[in-house]
């Protein structure tokens, strides 16, 4: 959905992009947004896609119900999970709304509970100047509570909606410092490659975006390459 309005994509046009993947081959669709399950109908989405054998990574916001969260765990898809810190005070500094912390760590749990294996959760931390500060108590929650099978690091970049806030952008010290330490965490040293973000070495090479505008690009974080 665009950010200013409640402006989807058509259902009937989402259903036939799922038609359109499964013709190209493509094995696994990241409903992203914006928030996917803001759109009225996201579950569907999901079912057909699943029918049509192509598995579902969902991209949450963590601020629903605990029975959107059983819906979730039914459709056996994998979900990708964005909680930067815990630090209240540190997640106030690059949030508008920082009673969300709480609710986004409750609706994880709510998944938990719900029966989400926690190897189906994939961690995204967009890693600003606060995240660095705490970020191997994040680390070491994410991995030795929450039992995730991969963190992402995505460094704020000083665009977009966050073009006022260059003072949040992390320095290269303080990424080296996240990146070694989560693969001292995970015992292996290929969380230690990294390119501009995680995504441009894990994800980029294998995915092409569709956007709700009806542009087309390689990579999410490649905007000048869509047609």
């Amino acid at each position: 959905s665009d950010s200013s309005s409640a402006t989807f994509v058509p259902r009937e046009r989402v259903l036939g992009l799922v038609d359109e993947a499964r013709e190209l081959g493509v094995g696994e669709i990241y409903w992203s947004g914006g928030d996917p399950m803001l759109h009225p109908h996201w579950y569907e989405f999901s079912v057909y896609a699943t029918e049509q054998g192509i598995h579902n990574t969902m991209l949450l916001s963590l601020l629903f119900s605990k029975k959107e969260a059983r819906r979730l765990v039914e459709l056996g898809c994998d979900v990708l999970v964005h909680i930067d810190t815990l630090d209240p005070e540190l997640y106030a500094r690059v949030h508008t709304n920082p009673r969300t912390l709480e609710q986004k760590v409750r609706c994880y749990r709510d998944l938990l509970e719900a029966g989400l294996p926690p190897e189906r959760a994939i961690a995204c931390i967009t890693y600003t100047k606060a995240a660095a500060e705490r970020i191997e108590e994040t680390i070491d929650w994410y991995v030795d509570e929450m039992k995730v099978r991969w963190i992402a690091f995505t460094p704020f970049k000083c665009e977009g909606f966050g073009g006022a806030h260059r003072n949040w952008e992390p320095s290269k010290d303080d990424l080296r410092r996240a990146v070694e330490y989560r693969a001292k965490k995970f015992g292996d040293e290929n969380y230690l490659r990294f390119g501009s973000t995680d995504g441009g070495i894990a994800v980029c090479k294998a995915v092409f975006v569709a956007k709700f505008t009806g542009q087309v690009t390689i990579c999410p974080m490649l905007y000048e390459f869509s047609v």
